[in-house]
């Protein structure tokens, strides 16, 4: 229930607190979602072949490079 005070609408401490805490939460479970889709991208990618990577323009080098630059 929200509190009207000088034409201003307020959250009760709770909603707010409650909203933060599930942002927070939200923000780890995407997180670890990228993580471990780009584990598994790497994973995938280090299973090819050199004459596969080629074909794709990649390297082996290549992989852990986009990894760490997040562009996996």
């Amino acid at each position: 229930m929200a509190i009207t005070t000088n034409n201003q609408t307020t959250l009760p401490l709770g909603a707010i607190t409650l909203y933060r805490a599930v942002s927070v939460a939200s923000d780890i479970i995407s997180r670890a979602q990228a993580w471990r889709d780009a584990r598994r991208t790497a994973r995938i990618l280090n299973g090819l072949s050199s004459r596969q990577l080629e074909d794709i323009g990649l390297t082996r080098a290549d992989i852990e490079t986009l990894i760490s630059k997040g562009r996996v």
